[in-house]
């Protein structure tokens, strides 16, 4: 069955939670080039190199009913007053539902949050994060 996707089909699970409050998400995954050039030859020549993946996302600034903001525990990763955890903190799974569910998952260290407050709109969260070693999950090209 032929499938479009739209926003509404997105969402973005932490550490098996999903976040509720979820205005968008972004993924990139990279691959390095390395040169196998040699003496001789006339034009540049390569192979694929170490992959890199990272991401983003915009959460809105919500707090439930039980006074718990949606998403502290990605925020509370870099707004912090002591000293960062030693390694990939969080798994994230970037997820579009449907038949079947289409997503990527894996281990990572939030690099920044950015909370926007401006007047007449909602306060957001802009977090960005870096994957560290291999996708856990991998079926968004495929």
């Amino acid at each position: 069955m032929a499938e479009y996707f739209t926003g509404i089909n997105g969402s973005l699970l932490v550490d098996g939670s999903r976040v509720a409050k979820l205005s968008d998400w972004s993924f990139t995954a990279e691959t390095s080039t390395l040169e196998t050039t040699t003496l001789g030859e006339f034009a540049r020549t390569y192979i694929p190199g170490i992959q890199s993946f990272s991401g983003s996302s915009t959460a809105y600034y919500y707090v439930d009913a039980g006074s718990n903001v949606d998403a502290s525990t990605l925020y509370s990763t870099v707004i912090r007053t002591g000293a960062p955890d030693s390694g990939p903190v969080h798994t994230i799974k970037l997820q579009l539902s449907g038949t079947p569910n289409r997503e990527v998952e894996f281990k990572c260290v939030v690099t920044s949050v950015s909370i926007n407050c401006a007047a007449g709109n909602l306060v957001t969260a802009n977090i960005a994060f870096t994957a560290s070693g291999a996708l856990t999950a991998a079926s968004l090209a495929g």
